[in-house]
């Protein structure tokens, strides 16, 4: 029995036992983290390989070595409280392995008694430096994703689409619905297969069947297919076809079932006419499982006759890229899309195995490769995934398909999204076009042009390709939200309302609803009931730390200090930089540059700042403090780590918080007698995108007390004042940021 304990950073781990403690709690690790754990801290610092892990996890071999071992390094970090953007513990090597970066305590056991095999042994006394482990100088591009957030001057600035992913919803009214002029086309809706086998084990095939026709059907561009969420809100509901054609603007229904039996499997499927309810057409196919991919091909050439449309050979070519050249890897596709659309965490790991192992059967089938790489993006917000280790997996998936299937939307359209998270905007733009003008049904490819021209500052592009696939799947909820926060930023804070009322009411589960609904009182000057709705929000997730900074804002720009620091300590305390970093945040608050400087002086936020996003934040707060110089050399530290073009610092998601990585590191490039060139550059890049954003109707007040902050910086003073006027009358009420601002110092602040 190993009889070993160590100490790091608090925690205590007995390997006997298998028991981590810290702070008088004590949990078990289940036994492939601790195996991962064992391994890692016998050699502090050094890289050890996925191939080393897999070999002791399991050294008679499995099928799916890499989603289990990301599993068991998943649930390693969950215990530790660890995070794969921003590691203290555990950091993730692209395409290499992992280390252990923590310092092992001196009055532990040594970590391990026998070196692998080609590796040296370190000395016993040996403790590795930031540098040697890479948390400081090596580079990790997930730093990218996560912009600095703006605890004191305009909290919870992450991306809202890095979080949940790019929808769109309908919204009742008429105002910014998608362009539906020209001839009328005929809208088909297929409703989930029922399933009829004996053992009633087959509903995921069955959903798999279903959501696949619908892709099929979705390639003609003469019909309009109604996507999957919207379709499956029916699903098990006995209701009257020409009531859900109602409900979904439907003029047709397809509906169907299956039956199996061994490997044989007999599928009826029935065409009805939505308005009258008269059946059209209905069949039935007798086939093996592996042949499951003629049902698709006959079933959608079958409506395509029957509603007297002409199919173009480009269609068949589509249609052919998305059969299974074996046929034996199709079944597990359909299991894999089922899960994936679920959006949970575990979902989206078992997706991704049923993808592997689709990939393994039929190695051509391009659907599963891309699927896979889809899965992965999507690993980005369900599974806190690293970006680069998701790039360095998600880019030759992307080759791969291109090679077998160089025209499909598919292909295109996640392609286009990849680059988005890594802001290569110009190169995602014509990809994501171009996959919208091949296949128009496709809900997916305007959501993420949504995403990319809120990004770009376009809040109007934004709405209508939202609006679009809103008018695709009219019953995706959290959709709803990101139409209601494109609405208040262009103004119209009724139809934002409207939005976000059909989202609570479609899902009242979901803290998008409240938390959205927060923005558009906020938006209006309207802080108390916008508190009000985070505190809804807050019910439905009480330990979800960016909530909590929503609230802290809003508490800080109502001048209670007191209560924004009962907030911060109301979460799980473990010690991390971005807790030092919130409560840094309220000391500003509350007593100005020199109390946050005594502050910062008697805390560890130097020593707990490691990852590039956190050196940043450390940056903007040294400046704060007034220490300018100290500021700047952070910055250039951090900037080691994480370079960051002005496509990363200029993002226009960032308006409707009233924060701008640009303006953080020009002032501080300025104050600190940096480069001057660059902090010019930026408040140009800067004052571009904001002229861009009110041009494409932007008029959130995000817009005028950014303005004013880059007037100020100029010395441009009058002109700041009244931008800041503006501010005001728009529902700008964070005064205390302003007056604590020394480029500000001297305007006149409304009251």
């Amino acid at each position: 029995m190993d009889k070993r304990v160590i100490r790091f950073d608090g925690w205590k781990v007995d390997f006997s036992s298998g028991e981590i403690s810290r702070d008088g709690a004590t949990h078990r690790l289940q036994d492939q983290p601790l195996q991962i754990l064992d391994e890692l801290v016998k050699q502090p610092g050094e890289v050890v390989t996925r191939e080393q892990l897999i070999a002791r996890l399991w050294p008679k071999g499995v099928v799916e070595f890499d989603t289990g071992l990301n599993s068991a390094i998943r649930k390693l970090r969950g215990a530790l409280g660890d995070d794969a953007e921003t590691p203290r513990y555990i950091e993730t090597l692209p395409r290499k392995g992992y280390r252990f970066i923590a310092k092992i305590d001196a009055d532990g056991p040594a970590p391990g008694d026998t070196p692998l095999k080609g590796v040296p042994r370190l000395p016993t006394d040996y403790v590795p430096t930031q540098f040697e482990t890479g948390s400081v100088i090596g580079r990790r591009a997930s730093d990218r994703r996560a912009p600095v957030k703006r605890l004191a001057l305009g909290f919870g600035s992450l991306m809202l689409a890095a979080i949940l992913g790019v929808v769109a919803w309908h919204m009742p009214g008429k105002l910014f619905q998608f362009d539906k002029s020209g001839p009328k086309l005929p809208t088909i809706v297929v409703l989930p297969l029922v399933d009829m086998s004996a053992a009633q084990n087959d509903q995921a095939l069955c959903d798999g069947l279903t959501d696949e026709l619908s892709n099929w059907l979705a390639h003609i561009p003469t019909l309009r297919v109604v996507a999957r969420t919207s379709a499956f809100a029916f699903k098990g509901k006995n209701m009257d076809v020409r009531k859900i054609g109602e409900a979904l603007g439907a003029t047709h229904v397809l509906e169907g079932s299956l039956r199996r039996s061994g490997e044989q499997l007999r599928i009826t499927m029935q065409l009805i006419d939505a308005e009258s309810g008269v059946h059209i057409w209905s069949d039935s196919y007798d086939l093996p499982i592996g042949n499951l991919f003629h049902i698709e091909d006959t079933v959608s050439r079958t409506v395509a006759e029957k509603l007297h449309i002409e199919l173009s050979p480009d269609i068949g070519s589509q249609w052919a890229e998305r059969r299974s050249p074996s046929g034996g890897g199709f079944e597990l596709y359909l299991l894999a899309r089922e899960r994936q659309r679920l959006r949970t965490a575990e979902d989206n790991l078992k997706a991704a195995e049923y993808f592997r192992r689709a990939m393994a059967a039929d190695p051509e089938f391009t659907p599963a490769i891309t699927g896979l790489a889809e899965t992965l993006l999507n690993g980005l917000s369900l599974n806190r995934s690293a970006l680069e280790d998701v790039k360095a997996e998600v880019e030759p998936l992307i080759h791969r398909a291109g090679q077998l299937s160089p025209n499909s939307p598919h292909v295109l359209a996640v392609r286009g999204w990849l680059l988005t998270e890594e802001f290569k905007f110009e190169e995602a733009l014509p990809l994501l076009q171009r996959a919208v003008k091949l296949n128009p049904n496709d809900a997916s490819s305007h959501r993420f042009l949504g995403d990319l021209f809120d990004r770009r500052g376009q809040p109007n592009e934004a709405l209508k390709h939202y609006s679009a696939a809103a008018s695709l799947d009219p019953m995706d909820s959290i959709s709803h939200v990101f139409r209601c926060i494109e609405l208040v930023d262009l103004g119209y804070y009724e139809e934002a309302g409207a939005a976000c009322k059909r989202a609570r009411t479609l899902d009242p589960t979901h803290m998008w609803g409240p938390l959205a609904t927060a923005w558009i009182e906020r938006a209006q000057g309207k802080t108390n009931e916008a508190m009000a709705w985070i505190d809804a929000a807050r019910k439905l997730e009480p330990l979800d730390s960016w909530l909590a900074d929503q609230k802290i804002d809003l508490l800080l720009t109502l001048r209670r200090p007191g209560e924004a620091r009962e907030v911060a300590r109301s979460l799980p305390r473990n010690g991390s930089f971005m807790e030092l970093a919130r409560e840094a945040n309220i000391v500003f608050a509350e007593g100005g540059a020199a109390k946050l400087g005594e502050w910062m002086d008697a805390n560890p936020m130097r020593e707990r700042a490691g990852a590039g996003v956190e050196l940043a934040e450390l940056a903007r707060l040294q400046l704060l403090s007034g220490d300018a110089a100290a500021a700047l050399t952070t910055l250039q530290h951090a900037e080691r780590i994480l370079p960051h073009s002005n496509a990363d610092l200029v993002d226009g998601s960032q308006i409707r918080h009233d924060f701008a990585g640009a303006l953080v590191h020009a002032r501080i490039h300025l104050r600190g007698g940096g480069d001057r060139q660059r902090a010019m550059a930026l408040l140009d890049g800067f004052d571009r995108l904001l002229e861009i954003y009110e041009s494409n109707g932007g008029r959130h007040f995000g817009l005028y007390s950014l303005r004013a902050e880059s007037l100020a910086i100029r010395g441009e003073t009058g002109k700041a004042e009244a931008a800041l006027k503006n501010a005001w009358e728009r529902g700008w009420r964070a005064t205390w940021r302003a007056e604590r601002d020394p480029y500000l110092a001297g305007i006149e602040l409304p009251n």
